[in-house]
């Protein structure tokens, strides 16, 4: 009896590889043994041998449906690219226009003009959230980008370069996607994802320390040009 967790079906399918491979090897050893030393000739042991017959119980995706493996991650790493890059142009557009001075005029807080993007951007992500949950898969898989193959979530993350490792626990997605497969999948609680949570409070944390700090500088150079020209 083999039970399988194929919540990752590329480890899940390795894994029944080798299992079959190991039981066929010591099966057909002992087989071939026996058989010798009841007289029967090396040749004719090595075709008369019967394999062990090996019993599967496959679980959280039992039928190994790729759907189920892919859609899930791929949507939130989707998800996580259209935040990223949203949250980025509204603040880079109002810096390319000049209309960031403007708004540092009227108020000097980096966390204001933060929640100023932030909420309104919230409210549309819902809409987006809908729009893409309809797509298909062959289109999500089109627009997502390598942060969901460092992720871990198909290829073990275990299993690839050390400094690939380190990158990829840079990546919000990682940790996204990890607690994502503990609750979704497995069924787990709050207190499984613990590790995961924590990861993303340090990044989000930090993000948002290094975007209020840049955000600062920006007010400063704003004000400080409105009193350069003011003087002049």
């Amino acid at each position: 009896m083999i039970d399988v967790n194929t919540a990752n079906l590329v480890t899940a399918n390795f894994a029944s590889r080798a299992i079959q491979t190991v039981l066929g090897t010591l099966n057909a050893g002992i087989e071939i043994e026996s058989l010798k030393k009841n007289g029967m000739d090396e040749n004719t042991a090595r075709q008369r041998f019967e394999p062990f017959r090996a019993t599967y119980t496959r679980f959280y995706n039992p039928s190994g449906n790729y759907l189920e493996l892919m859609f899930p991650g791929v949507l939130g790493t989707v998800m996580q690219q259209i935040i990223f890059l949203g949250l980025g142009l509204v603040f880079a557009r109002d810096l390319e226009d000049g209309y960031f001075k403007k708004l540092a005029l009227k108020n000097k807080s980096a966390v204001y003009h933060i929640l100023l993007k932030a909420i309104p951007f919230t409210i549309l992500t819902s809409i987006v959230w809908l729009m893409v949950g309809c797509l298909a898969t062959e289109v999500l898989m089109v627009v997502a980008t390598p942060s969901f193959l460092l992720s871990g979530y198909t290829w073990p993350l275990d299993g690839m370069p050390f400094l690939i490792q380190q990158i990829a626990k840079m990546i919000p997605v990682t940790h996204f996607l990890q607690a994502f497969r503990k609750i979704g999948i497995y069924h787990g609680t709050l207190a499984d994802i613990y590790p995961q949570l924590k990861a993303l409070s340090i990044i989000a944390v930090t993000c948002m320390l290094l975007l209020v700090l840049i955000i600062k500088i920006k007010i400063i150079k704003a004000n400080r040009r409105k009193n350069q020209l003011t003087a002049v």
